[in-house]
């Protein structure tokens, strides 16, 4: 993964070699304020101005004209005594774009399980937001290197959807006009774990 700072800094060393200046140490390199140009910026005009005895901007200024600019930026942008970096916006999608290559194959396999809905109850935002995480967590794990399993076990067996087959056989109900089958069938299942509840209160 690329390290903007450090590239920059990076040109800002060969451009001070390049004006008979030796590099004062760490040079900083923050994010520039949203008011100001550019997206990258550092106060080093500030920090050599007494050892140059030259004003910020004009050091600001011989800086940008003597830097080579790192992949990607645009332009150096003297602002004041400060020193701003622009990037390509084209560069930056293109690279966005571009589907980074995986991490090298890691030893053993994991499954994910995720969603498993239950079938007598009917589908809500809760599951969508439970695909949306499991699937998420299997992809990133697939491109750490890992072999993944994703499993989503529909329980359509057992004594729920047994419960349910009974509900329906017993009542007798149709579904409701328009109603979906998922929430007809949720609904009989609640009524009758509601009387199976009343009875044993008995």
């Amino acid at each position: 993964m690329r390290d903007v700072k450090a590239e920059i800094r990076a040109a800002l060393e060969d451009a001070l070699k390049k004006l008979g200046v030796e590099p004062p140490g760490q040079i900083p390199v923050e994010l520039a304020p949203k008011d100001k140009p550019g997206d990258y910026g550092t106060p080093l005009p500030f920090q050599l101005a007494r050892v140059l005895r030259k004003p910020p901007p004009e050091i600001a200024r011989a800086l940008a004209e003597a830097l080579e600019p790192p992949p990607g930026v645009r332009e150096a942008i003297p602002v004041g005594g400060f020193l701003n970096f622009a990037y390509d916006p084209g560069y930056l999608a293109a690279a966005a774009s571009t589907p980074p290559e995986p991490f090298p194959k890691k030893p053993g396999k994991i499954a994910v399980e995720h969603t498993s809905v239950n079938p007598n109850k009917e589908l809500h935002i809760g599951h969508l937001r439970n695909v949306a995480l499991g699937d998420a967590v299997a992809r990133i794990l697939a491109y750490a290197g890992y072999e993944v399993e994703v499993e989503n076990y529909i329980d359509d067996t057992g004594r729920q959807a047994a419960e349910s087959l009974f509900a329906i056989e017993r009542y007798r109900e149709a579904p409701k006009e328009g109603e979906k089958y998922d929430h007809y069938a949720g609904r009989l299942y609640v009524r009758l774990h509601a009387e199976l509840a009343e009875e044993g209160k008995r």
